[in-house]
């Protein structure tokens, strides 16, 4: 059994086990890729929950990845899903909807992006992203959802820095709506860098483990 964790940092357990962001800052890691690093990955939930199944984790969410990069890159995604010829699961953790891809950066938009965009500018499109019309963006989302839905058993949604958004859900796709961000705040305060620990993270287990 694969389990597939799709979206950003809130879903690969970001800081959990390491102060990088990704593999590629750490400067022990030499000529490390843009991946979630491998010291935080066993926090995740996801991972958590495959290590209760005995299924192999396959990060592909990290640190501030927006829905655009998710969309760019899922040829890649598939090819990796090939890649494994087992019983799939994807969990796909839906970040904000209001980033963009702005001169080959791609931008959350949340005011604390790193860009070489003069500061005025980015002030500006930060402003007005959240005003910006999603109907595209949703129906990119939706196509996106359907063409992974296509290739694995079972797709398991939920959000991280979302807004609740309608989706047309195909027939092996759960919706929980569940914003994993404010239900963690609920009963957690992040404690690294704006993430959580790994024992919050494990908090969610209940929570997907009724939809396996």
């Amino acid at each position: 059994m694969i389990f597939v964790n799709i979206g950003d940092g809130y879903s690969s357990g970001c800081c959990t086990g390491s102060r990088y962001f990704t593999a590629e800052d750490d400067p022990e890691l030499y000529q490390a890729p843009f991946v979630e690093h491998p010291l935080s990955r066993p926090g995740s939930f996801v991972n958590q929950l495959a290590e209760v199944y005995k299924a192999k984790p396959i990060t592909i969410a990290r640190h501030r990845t927006t829905i655009e990069e998710i969309f760019d890159t899922i040829d890649n995604t598939k090819e990796i899903i090939h890649m494994n010829g087992e019983q799939k699961i994807v969990f796909f953790g839906i970040p904000s909807l209001y980033s963009d891809l702005v001169d080959e950066e791609y931008l959350l938009l949340d005011g604390h992006d790193e860009t070489i965009i003069p500061e005025d500018v980015y002030r500006t499109l930060c402003e007005s992203a959240l005003v910006q019309d999603l109907t595209d963006k949703i129906a990119q989302l939706n196509h996106y959802i359907l063409e992974i839905s296509n290739i694995v058993d079972k797709v398991i949604l939920y959000r991280t820095t979302s807004d609740p958004v309608e989706l047309d859900i195909p027939h092996n796709v759960i919706n929980t709506n569940l914003n994993i961000v404010e239900k963690l705040r609920e009963n957690y305060k992040p404690y690294k860098r704006g993430y959580f620990d790994t024992r919050a993270y494990s908090s969610l287990k209940k929570e997907f483990l009724k939809l396996l």
